[in-house]
């Protein structure tokens, strides 16, 4: 790793904190928000001659749902991963990709107070939203997580599922297999099998 990235990755841990962050690992950082949600922040860093471009995504852990795919995944999650996270220019008005120019000649105090700045400006507002259930069941139906852990058919089968309506959580499962949509993973094919079983009536994991 260059000396620039290390200093990099240095100074934005430290504003992180300043904001109530804490590091989960890498260069993911979490902050809790009530009981079941975390805000994420995940940095990206690419280094070219002399350079490091810094962007990163913002987004939020729902705890119950990981908890649950988790379980009928039949996989351990090691840290807090992001149920809805996009790259943090698409929740601005300009609606595009955001990045950062870091250099040896760059003021820093200017620099880490833009990227804070842009953070609480807009990334706080999606931590606000997204930290209510029904606001994380509406971005599943309209197709707009971004990175998540679990696909757009699980998320809206578990979200539907805490809310205590199984015959909509078994639709989720039902259009899936329907329309013929292919699994994206092992765990993926698990889970449908595994929590198929569990809304049908069959018996539940231990």
């Amino acid at each position: 790793m260059s000396p620039l990235r290390k200093e990099l990755e240095k100074h934005l841990k430290e504003m992180c904190q300043e904001i109530g962050f804490k590091k989960n690992r890498s260069s993911y950082y979490v902050k809790q928000l009530n009981e079941d949600t975390y805000g994420t922040l995940f940095f990206l860093m690419i280094s070219k001659r002399g350079h490091v471009y810094l962007s990163f995504l913002v987004g939020v852990s729902y705890g119950p749902l990981a908890e649950i795919f988790s379980k009928y995944a039949e996989i351990n999650f090691n840290g807090i991963y992001p149920t809805l996270s996009r790259q943090i220019g698409y929740f601005t008005p300009a609606h595009r990709f955001f990045e950062w120019d870091y250099h040896a000649d760059v003021d820093n105090v200017e620099f880490f107070n833009e990227v804070k700045d842009t953070i609480i400006r807009y990334g706080y507002p999606v931590f606000q939203k997204y930290s209510d259930p029904d606001a994380l069941m509406e971005a599943f139906n309209c197709g707009d997580v971004g990175a998540s852990i679990v696909s757009l058919t699980a998320g809206k089968a578990i979200l539907y599922y805490l809310k205590g309506d199984k015959d909509k959580a078994l639709a989720c499962l039902e259009e899936r297999r329907i329309k013929n949509q292919k699994f994206g993973n092992e765990a993926e094919v698990k889970f449908d099998e595994n929590f198929r079983m569990l809304l049908s009536g069959g018996q539940k994991l231990e």
